[in-house]
């Protein structure tokens, strides 16, 4: 932020841009976590087998994946967040399952589980 006053004020330096980026960035994606948090009521959001999880959701899970950076555009929306348990959310990182989205327009509006076979 340029200082008041002088003639030809001093432009921010580069360290204080890149934090009030980060802060910026921070608060956006805690107000997205907190979107998802209330909508699931603290519950896991992942159906499986027909039943919905329901265990305590510890974790909010990114639908939209591939390149790219996390926590940027699309992907930070709370409409591609979902909640989600450890269990299902380690199952899903070590590739023992997949979450498919059966909306396309509100992807985390009933997200499904599938097992791979093994």
């Amino acid at each position: 932020m340029p200082k008041k006053g002088l003639a030809f004020p001093k432009p921010s330096s580069g360290a204080t841009v890149r934090r009030a980026k980060r802060a910026s960035k921070a608060k956006r994606q805690a107000e997205e976590r907190l979107v998802v948090v209330e909508r699931s009521h603290g519950q896991c959001e992942v159906w499986e087998l027909g039943v919905r999880c329901g265990f305590p959701a510890s974790e909010v899970h990114h639908l939209l994946g591939g390149i790219g950076r996390r926590n940027v555009g699309e992907s930070a929306l709370a409409k591609n967040l979902v909640a989600i348990c450890q269990e299902h959310h380690v199952d899903v990182h070590a590739h023992r399952g997949v979450l498919r989205a059966l909306d396309e327009e509100f992807p985390a509006g009933r997200v499904l589980f599938v097992r791979l076979g093994g």
